[in-house]
């Protein structure tokens, strides 16, 4: 690569040249905007920018989740100067600085269509452990439906997580849920926090479990987002079909589905009215942090 290129904390002046960065990509629709404060402010992890010739040409995030897991998220770079290798030493220096500052495990998330990327985290000893498709669906009124949905409390937590290890279907995703395009494990911890925000919902008297998410910041109208459902065999169908009905009663423009690409699950979601919205899948990959050279 012809240029300086270096890596560096973001600073508040960089704000400008990241948004317009930010501008160009998902038609101008980025969530970046929505978190550059909370990213800058992390005291934990730290949002980078990559800066060429003393012009801020990219950036990306290394965010802690939870104990033991980090996330790398944001990662962008200017289109003006893609395919000089940016984004491979962005992804490299981040994947260093989690060496340095982070230990468990390092896992982020990528299209399957993005080859360039597979190969820059092939390098670095990333292997996918899921691959997941998206879906949506109408919300279809049905008051019977909605009242098979009971709000789990932190004194349930043990209940659902029995019922969690009993879930083939977790175990395929690597124990893993969607928390707002990151992924993390879902531990009785999280099970005991998402039951103290009203999110962790019992299906038919816990013959189901589902775990719903907010909107994310930006959405001009509320959605009804599975972050994990499941229920035994063919049920998933049924429970998929009452969600949208939870929809309706909630007043969501749809339900958004990230769902691990099985067949018996999207199976399910079409059997239950709901649509592939994405030609690709999203993969998610994760390496264990490397501390003191080990």
């Amino acid at each position: 690569m012809s240029g300086n290129l270096s890596f560096r904390k973001a600073l508040p002046q960089d704000k400008a040249a990241v948004l317009a960065i930010c501008a160009q990509v998902w038609e101008g629709d980025d969530y970046i905007p929505y978190v550059w404060d909370s990213w800058l402010a992390d005291p934990i992890g730290q949002l980078t920018v990559a800066v060429l010739d003393g012009q801020v040409v990219g950036l990306g995030k290394l965010t802690r989740l939870a104990r033991g897991e980090w996330w790398l998220e944001g990662l962008r770079v200017d289109p003006a100067h893609r395919q000089r290798g940016i984004g491979r030493h962005l992804h490299e220096y981040q994947v260093a600085l989690a060496d340095e500052i982070a230990s468990g495990m390092l896992r982020f998330a990528t299209s399957s269509a993005n080859t360039s990327v597979h190969h820059f985290a092939e390098r670095t000893g990333f292997t996918r452990v899921g691959n997941y498709s998206f879906y949506e669906a109408q919300p279809a009124s049905d008051p019977a439906a909605v009242a098979a949905f009971t709000p789990l409390s932190t004194a349930d937590v043990s209940q659902a997580g029995r019922f969690l290890a009993a879930s083939e279907r977790l175990q395929a995703a690597h124990g893993l849920f969607e928390k707002l395009w990151a992924w993390q494990m879902l531990t009785r911890a999280k099970l005991a926090e998402h039951a103290r925000g009203g999110r962790l919902l019992a299906w038919r008297d816990l013959s189901g479990l589902v775990l719903i998410m907010p909107r994310r910041l930006g959405d001009e109208e509320p959605h009804l987002r599975v972050a994990f459902a499941d229920a035994p065999g063919e049920r998933l169908a049924d429970l998929a079909r009452d969600l949208r009905a939870l929809a309706a009663q909630r007043g969501a423009a749809k339900v958004d589905w990230k769902a691990l690409a099985r067949p018996d699950i999207l199976a399910a979601l079409e059997a239950a009215g709901y649509e592939c919205t994405w030609e690709n899948t999203l993969w998610v990959l994760e390496r264990p942090i490397k501390r003191d050279g080990q």
